[in-house]
């Protein structure tokens, strides 16, 4: 019985183990969730609560068109909190519908690009050669007066190549941003009144946006917030702005949704979180969002054909194999068949070659013989050669 006992024990055990790997690998660690977040607010303690109170932490000031995303830490307690992002509906608010110019079956889902939800997204893929292009009309309810837009990617994921902007004004297509490189999710141009907005993308690698935003300049301030459930005496911070959509592991939440008994937290702003890193999946040293190889290491950046998308994640001859794992790059081989093993596939390397490869004591029978020869004629050179002292012709006989 002690013995089944024990072996019962170290089943627990083992299970236990097991289960809490299982959930670490599910969700990112809090360095990973802190690295992810541009800025912070510490909140420190809400000295005015005495029991567990819904609180609203203000946030006129942000900008948050490109995401809705935040990360609450119980510093004292080490965990994340469930949060909720909250606004106010605003008098003659603009409403905007998106839509696809060119159905090439390219885009999926363009309208889950302005739904405001971060966890649904537009995917955007490669054609079948060259680099992608994708088109979309913006409409909105009434002309909107705007300098700016703003994009959101879902996690690992390269910004686009490119963008151009055009609006309709006055009843003609102005451009508004001629084509430009992007190195972040926000761009500028000069402000332009306008209902209708046709934005132009260029990529070299797949695309997920999960959202797309017009600035609208002439808004009303937005009275927007980030509710949570406070204990008293508890330590909190608010870390937003990411780069990079991580989710960490919370608890149940609390309804949040109700305004009743809510304490509305003075405003205060907002600071460079200095644990911030880019995210950079492949570790290369390039972030993600200006990395023309995002999922595979390559810190040159070589993309020999131009293509937007580096040669270690491209496939020249299109056999459906990486250039850095084909073993024939320049020659469809999708079967990877490699006769002699020499890592060389079979379609590029000579036959000739695969023969002395895979008997390799052939060529050296080739360099035996020769070497061979070149001793037998060495040895009849040297027997053909003069004795010394002989002189050649008939000699004298000594005279008796």
């Amino acid at each position: 019985m002690k013995k089944i006992g024990m072996y019962l024990l170290f089943q627990i055990m083992l299970f236990s183990m097991l289960a809490t790997s299982i959930v670490a690998q599910g969700f990112p660690s809090a360095e990973e969730v802190f690295q992810a977040y541009r800025k912070q607010k510490d909140m420190g303690s809400i000295s005015s609560i005495v029991v567990p109170t819904v609180v609203e932490i203000p946030l006129e000031e942000e900008y948050l068109y490109d995401t809705w995303e935040f990360a609450l830490y119980d510093v004292g307690e080490g965990i994340f909190e469930p949060n909720m992002y909250r606004t106010e509906p605003i008098p003659n608010q603009a409403t905007f519908t998106i839509s696809s110019e060119e159905q090439d079956g390219l885009i999926r889902f363009p309208e889950r690009m302005m739904d405001k939800n971060t966890t649904s997204y537009a995917d955007l893929l490669l054609p079948a050669q060259g680099h992608g292009s994708a088109n979309f009309i913006i409409q909105t309810n009434r002309p909107v007066t705007s300098s700016g837009l703003a994009l959101s990617l879902e996690r690992n994921v390269a910004l686009p190549t490119s963008v151009k902007i055009r609006a309709m004004v006055d009843g003609e297509t102005r451009v508004v941003l001629a084509e430009n490189n992007m190195t972040q999710t926000t761009v500028r141009f000069p402000q332009v009144t306008s209902s209708q907005w046709m934005v132009a993308f260029s990529y070299g690698q797949p695309l997920r946006i999960t959202e797309l935003q017009i600035f609208d300049d002439k808004t009303p301030a937005l009275k927007q917030g980030v509710r949570f459930l406070a204990q008293p005496g508890h330590v909190y911070r608010l870390y937003l702005d990411p780069d990079n959509l991580i989710r960490p592991r919370m608890a149940q939440s609390a309804n949040l949704s109700l305004n009743e008994g809510v304490i509305r937290l003075p405003a205060s702003p907002s600071e460079a979180n200095p644990l911030y890193r880019p995210a950079d999946v492949d570790g290369d040293g390039i972030p993600n969002i200006i990395d023309n190889c995002v999922s595979l290491a390559n810190q040159d950046q070589v993309d020999v054909d131009n293509n937007k998308r580096g040669d270690a994640c491209d496939d020249f001859d299109r056999d459906g194999v990486l250039n850095t794992k084909d073993n024939c790059p320049d020659s469809p081989n999708s079967d990877q068949r490699d006769t002699d093993g020499d890592l060389v596939g079979d379609v590029c390397d000579k036959e000739e070659s695969r023969f002395t490869e895979k008997y390799s004591w052939i060529p050296w029978i080739g360099i035996g013989s020769a070497g061979i020869v070149l001793i037998v004629l060495l040895f009849l050179t040297v027997r053909s050669l003069p004795k010394k002292g002989d002189q050649g012709g008939d000699s004298a006989s000594p005279v008796v």
